[in-house]
C-alpha cells in the first residue's frame, strides 16, 4: 500500500510542476508516459491537454497513455483529430492504432470511416498501414480473426479490403 502511496504522491507532485510550467520537456515526456502507465485516473485532464502540447514526443506519450494504457473512450474525439491533423506522422500512427485497440471489435460506422479514410488518404505509408491494422481490429469480430498480435511493420493496406469494410457499414444487409 505504501508503494501505491508513493507512486501517487510523486505523480501528484509532478503534475504539480507542469501546472505551475516548472518541468523541463523531457520530464512531460516523462510524465505523460507514466500517467498511462501507472492508470493514474487524476492526470486524464492533464494527458487530455498534453495532446496538443508542441513536442512531438508528449503528443505521442500522451496518446498512448489514453489508448493503450488507460482505454479512456471520451477521448476519441481528440485522437480522431489527431489521426487527420497531427503534423507528426508517428502521432498519427499511434492515434491510428490506439483507436483501433479502443474499438476492437465494435463494427463503430464512425470509427471505421476514419480509420479508413486515413488507411487510403495519409500521406505516408506507414500512417495508412497502421490505420489499416487499426480498422482490421474494429472490424475483427466479422472477420473470426484476433488482430492483438500484428505488427503495423507486417501489414500492408489492401485498398478493396479498406472499400468493402466501407460498404458493409454503409448497408449491412
Amino acid at each position: 500500500m505504501r508503494t501505491l502511496e508513493k507512486r501517487d504522491d510523486q505523480l501528484e507532485r509532478s503534475l504539480d510542476a507542469w501546472k505551475r510550467g516548472s518541468l523541463s520537456v523531457e520530464e512531460i515526456q516523462q510524465l505523460a508516459a507514466d500517467l498511462g502507465a501507472q492508470d493514474y485516473e487524476p492526470g486524464v485532464s492533464a494527458l487530455l491537454a498534453l495532446l496538443d502540447h508542441n513536442d512531438r514526443i508528449v503528443r505521442y506519450n500522451a496518446g498512448v497513455s489514453l489508448t493503450f494504457d488507460m482505454r479512456y473512450l471520451l477521448a476519441t474525439g481528440r485522437l480522431l483529430r489527431m489521426l487527420v491533423e497531427d503534423t507528426d506522422e508517428d502521432c498519427r500512427s499511434m492515434a491510428a492504432e490506439g483507436i483501433g485497440s479502443m474499438f476492437r471489435g465494435t463494427l463503430d460506422p464512425g470509427i471505421v470511416t476514419a480509420l479508413a479514410k486515413a488507411a487510403l488518404e495519409d500521406p505516408e505509408e506507414y500512417v495508412r498501414n497502421s490505420a489499416y491494422l487499426g480498422l482490421l481490429r474494429v472490424n475483427e469480430s466479422s472477420l473470426g480473426r484476433d488482430f492483438r498480435v500484428i505488427d503495423a511493420g507486417n501489414v500492408r493496406v489492401d485498398p478493396q479490403h479498406v472499400r468493402a469494410i466501407l460498404n458493409r457499414i454503409a448497408s449491412p444487409n
